[in-house]
């Protein structure tokens, strides 16, 4: 019986400290996550508020479009792309149900970057917008979104665009608009 009596004891103590606690609670750890924790991308996508912050490469000002691409950022100046591939293969991965990120750095008439950055996780995307580095914009900070799946539309122009769809948050998720065009990549 005393056996019986310590094995629950130490179940109820192990279940108390699972990493769960964070996805439910919606908190991020005070201190360095675990790296159980940091592997734990499905996990991650649950909790919007800013978990996956360090998943891309830090930027600071200026961040010109050459360092963009450099860095790996899908990059749209003025019409003219760079690393568009990228952009091909997180569609790619997201039809086939498998975990990527990108992120998509487009610059404005002034030369100034702002950022939409997805993480898939083979179920969900999150999806963050920052425009704090555009000096004519309303900085939003950095909000973010969960969102079942992209699609196309096609505009009143005729082009096609990205949007995102099945969004917790309509307001985050209608600052995603991309025009990936295949002719102007480079």
């Amino acid at each position: 019986m005393l056996k019986y009596a310590s094995l629950v004891a130490a179940i109820a103590l192990l279940a108390g400290c699972s990493s769960n606690n964070l996805v439910q609670t919606g908190h991020s750890p005070v201190t360095e996550p675990s790296p159980i924790v940091k592997e734990a991308e499905p996990t991650a996508i649950t909790d919007p508020s800013g978990a996956l912050e360090s998943v891309f490469p830090k930027v600071e000002e200026p961040y010109l479009a050459e360092q963009a691409a450099d860095n790996g950022d899908v990059v749209n100046v003025h019409g003219r792309y760079y690393n568009l591939d990228k952009w091909d293969a997180f569609i790619e991965n997201i039809a086939l149900k498998q975990s990527g990120k990108v992120r998509l750095t487009e610059y404005t008439i002034e030369g100034d970057p702002i950022f939409y950055e997805l993480v898939y996780n083979g179920d969900a995307i999150l999806y963050t917008f920052d425009n704090g580095m555009d000096a004519f914009g309303s900085d939003l900070g950095r909000p973010s979104t969960i969102c079942e799946g992209i699609g196309t539309k096609q505009t009143d122009r005729g082009d096609e665009v990205y949007t995102l769809r099945g969004c917790d948050q309509d307001e985050t998720a209608e600052t995603f608009f991309w025009a990936a065009d295949p002719d102007s990549a480079k």
